[in-house]
């Protein structure tokens, strides 16, 4: 979301044209960067919620495959003991 840079700003090293550039630089900020920022705001805050939402689904995704994984290596592990004890049997 794009802002409108502000026009430049009044000095008082340049008292003929304070004026003008004030008044400028005023108008600018009412009537353009104020209702900007504000709908960047709003925007940012809307796309936070995706963000935070989105986290918590891959933090939900992320601790289902770390307990598949662990189960999986307890299965590993009683599929490798048992295969050893049926080999020691087998001798």
């Amino acid at each position: 979301m794009a802002i409108t840079p502000l026009p430049p700003a009044p000095s008082t090293a340049n008292p003929t044209n304070f004026s003008a550039l004030a008044d400028a630089l005023l108008a600018q900020l009412v009537n353009m960067t104020v209702p900007e920022m504000n709908a960047a705001i709003i925007d940012i805050t809307a796309k936070w919620s995706l963000v935070t939402s989105a986290a918590v689904v891959a933090q939900a995704a992320l601790n289902a495959g770390l307990a598949n994984a662990a189960a999986n290596a307890i299965t590993a592990s009683t599929a490798a003991s048992l295969a050893q004890a049926a080999w020691a049997a087998a001798l």
